[in-house]
């Protein structure tokens, strides 16, 4: 329980889950208690359940990130995009959060009208 709840922790960091979607008994026990999360065959499927949704999202997320990447590459070399600002713009745009797909959704719709 502990490891499968922590990764859902985790997960929910990485994704930038807003606290509201989060599970406020998984966050308050998670790392000292996890049994108090149900120790019952049930309780463990759907603590793995939520895990692989989790990951689905990231998943999707990565691909869809992939996706605009491959978009925004190819006119950054027709508009003679600076190689600093492009290294720049990619370091700051880093992982799989909301925020992050915004961003680089919305660079890439503003990349495509110019």
């Amino acid at each position: 329980m502990q490891e499968v709840s922590t990764e859902i922790v985790q997960m929910w960091a990485e994704l930038g889950t807003h606290q509201a979607q989060t599970d406020r008994k998984i966050l308050a026990v998670y790392n000292t208690q996890p049994e108090q999360l149900g120790l019952k065959g049930e309780d463990i499927r759907n603590l793995q359940l939520r895990l692989r949704s989790l990951r689905e999202e990231k998943q999707a997320r990565e691909q869809r990130i992939a996706e605009l990447s491959d978009h925004i590459m190819p006119l950054w070399e027709k508009l003679n995009v600076d190689e600093e600002f492009r290294e720049r713009f990619l370091a700051t745009h880093r992982g799989v959060s909301l925020k992050v797909m915004s961003e680089v959704s919305y660079y890439s719709v503003q990349v495509r009208g110019q």
